[in-house]
């Protein structure tokens, strides 16, 4: 039993360690309080045990084991602050303590759950709290409107799931929690993160889809609707003991009701995204199941549900699942080949670091200079993330290289497989801006920057997705696929056709190069600025017409001058100037002047305030600068009119 313990400790202090060791002093310090109070050898157990499934399953912070290791103790025994003194760091003693009292507190007040049982079923309940804080801050990150039907669906699910558990020990809760970070690290908008954490609530309680509409919306409920197994509808039970109708007739059922409903409507391939994150999670922590559930729920994966995301094209999924199926199917290979790869991502990760710092510091200002020079078109904007590759890829790779031949972990080497990727998403809004024009730009760039450095351009490719995909070869040997593509060829190499599907989706958002604040807008969205820009930049970056027209503005609630700077959660409210005629909008007025170049920072801005003002000059002599304006003034009205549609009351 006491080897028992230290192994369940070793994975807890591997675990902090690997998130950064900040804290893991304070933990082993936890670890030798709770060894003071010298529990009996079976209550002892559980604890290790407990503290194991929290950080196996679940993504505790140091506070989190803490407050589950010593809150029954608390309990039960009135544990008080005098060894939280005497073991923790003084900033943290009274906290620590306080969470430990709170988790004890919560626990004598449950009426289902009490005991050792209530404080760690609360304990890991906090953790759940936190995971959606980590959501939402995802989210807001990425600019993602409407945050609160999430909090809706989170409190939702909460009460669904109330004192239930997984097999693994942990609440329920924490598994649509998890699927539902999943999808809100790829971007996708609030209503299918929503959906992931109601996704088992119609299955799994007496709630209805009714209830979910109400709570949520309507599209949310759809998105349940979807994914929400037909065991209930036609069996009358969720439990197989229980079945009237046959398990695997059921469960093609379920198969065909969530793809007809993706092939009825485009829209539903977001309910396919739950469906493939729910995958991603139960084959993560599948360890629990029974050695023929394991094979059920394998089999079923890759029979029916791999080629169902395969054909709706959805990449990012397939290849987690490949990959998880894998390190199901043969845990040690799958370790052995895991281990040898991050070893020699770990010895040569710099290389990559370091050609991502050029490429972001000084080929896409060279890159931006040729295209406004040279082709007289728009700058890219672009975000880049090193991606390591899988151990299911890596074994890949090998295998194409050696078809024939045994394929063994040590050849995981430099010399056969590419160290990494980095991935390059574009945008681009002027009409020439495509992925040839970029190419060439970047062929001539390299040869100028890279190049001198010792670096090889060893292969490069357009393929058929639209990617323009690049090796790269450092003087150690080291080889690193970069991968560019335009943001609507990304998403539909990775996440399947998205097109004139009216969706927020905003994977990869962050712009390199500088520091950004986010503001959020009238309407809910969030609008994602670089620092130091005023309120003028926050109208151009709505729309341009807005930006051409805006006469003032509110930030948070207050009436400010538009080249007022905006700072980070800002509430920013456009007002746009018309003319209206018994209500009607006749006349649009727009305010653009040549001193607005002084205060705006945003580089659309500036091009659309000089290419209104200096290329609509005309034949007026452009040292009156007033009567200019006023022409351009006239001439910019006339276009506006015909084209600008505002926001009822003329703000945004």
């Amino acid at each position: 039993m006491k080897k028992q313990l230290n192994v369940n400790m070793e994975y807890v202090l591997h675990y902090f360690e690997n998130k950064g060791g900040k804290r893991l002093d304070e933990i082993k310090r936890a670890f030798a309080l709770f060894d003071s109070l010298e529990y009996t050898g079976k209550d002892a157990e559980q604890r290790y045990h407990q503290a194991y499934v929290m950080c196996r399953y679940m993504e505790p912070d140091t506070q989190d084991v803490i407050t589950l290791l010593l809150a029954p103790a608390r309990l039960i025994r009135e544990l008080n602050y005098e060894p939280f003194k005497n073991t923790f760091a003084k900033d943290r003693s009274k906290y620590l303590f306080t969470l430990v009292s709170e988790c004890a507190d919560t626990t004598r007040q449950n009426k289902v759950l009490s005991g050792t049982a209530g404080c760690d079923y609360n304990a890991m309940l906090t953790v759940c709290d936190h995971t959606l804080d980590r959501i939402l801050d995802i989210m807001a990150q990425r600019g993602l409107a409407d945050t609160e039907v999430v909090r809706k669906a989170y409190a939702f699910a909460r009460r669904a799931h109330s004192e239930v558990l997984r097999k693994s020990g942990e609440p329920y809760l924490s598994h649509p929690v998890a699927v539902a970070k999943i999808l809100a690290e790829i971007g996708v908008e609030s209503a299918v993160v929503a959906g992931a954490i109601l996704h088992d609530v119609v299955e799994d309680s007496s709630y209805t889809l009714d209830d979910t509409s109400d709570c949520c919306g309507e599209l949310v409920s759809r998105y349940v609707d979807a994914v929400t197994s037909v065991h209930k509808q036609y069996a009358g039970s969720r439990r197989s003991d229980e079945y009237s109708i046959d398990k695997n007739e059921l469960d093609k059922k379920s198969f065909d009701k969530l793809a007809n409903s993706v092939n009825s409507n485009r829209r539903m391939i977001f309910a396919l995204y739950i469906k493939a994150a729910d995958r991603i999670h139960n084959l993560s922590t599948m360890e629990v199941m029974s050695g023929e559930k394991k094979h059920n729920k394998t089999d079923e994966t890759e029979c029916d549900y791999l080629p169902l995301f395969n054909r709706f094209g959805l990449r990012y999924f397939v290849n987690r699942i490949d990959d998880l199926m894998w390190r199901n199917v043969n845990p040690a290979l799958y370790e052995e080949f895991k281990s040898h790869y991050d070893e020699l991502l770990r010895q040569n990760k710099e290389f990559a670091d370091e050609l991502k710092m050029i490429l972001e510091q000084q080929m896409f200002s060279d890159i931006n200079t040729c295209c406004k020079t040279e082709l007289g078109m728009e700058e890219f904007r672009y975000t880049a993330e090193i991606k390591p590759y899988l151990p299911a890829e890596v074994f890949a790779m090998l295998k194409k290289k050696n078809a024939d031949g045994d394929i063994t972990a040590s050849m995981v080497s430099n010399q056969m497989i590419p160290l990494c990727e980095i991935h390059v998403i574009l945008d681009n809004y002027d009409r020439k801006g495509n992925i040839e024009s970029f190419a060439r730009m970047f062929i001539k760039s390299f040869f100028q920057i890279l190049s001198p450095t010792g670096r090889v351009m060893t292969d490069f490719t357009l393929d058929i997705y639209n990617r323009f995909i690049v090796s790269v070869r450092d003087q150690f040997s080291n080889t690193i696929r970069l991968c560019f593509a335009l943001r609507r060829d990304y998403l539909s190499y990775n996440f399947g056709n998205l097109k004139d599907i009216p969706i927020e989706f905003s994977p990869g958002r962050n712009y390199m190069g500088s520091e950004v604040i986010r503001v959020k807008l009238r309407n809910g969205k969030r609008c994602e600025l670089p620092k130091g820009a005023c309120v003028l930049d926050a109208a151009f970056a709505i729309h341009p017409d807005i930006g051409m027209t805006a006469k003032g503005a509110l930030v948070n609630g207050e009436q400010i001058s538009l080249y007022n700077l905006l700072h980070d959660g800002d509430r920013v409210e456009i007002f746009a100037d018309t003319e209206r005629v018994g209500g009607e909008r006749i006349k649009y007025i727009p305010h653009v002047r040549i001193g607005w170049l002084e205060y705006v920072v945003t580089k659309d801005a500036k091009h659309l305030i000089v290419k209104t003002l200096e290329n609509l000059y005309g034949d007026a002599d452009p040292a009156d600068t007033h009567k200019a304006q006023d022409e351009v003034v006239d001439r910019v009205a006339k276009e506006i009119a015909q084209n600008i549609i505002l926001p009822v009351g003329g703000t945004s």
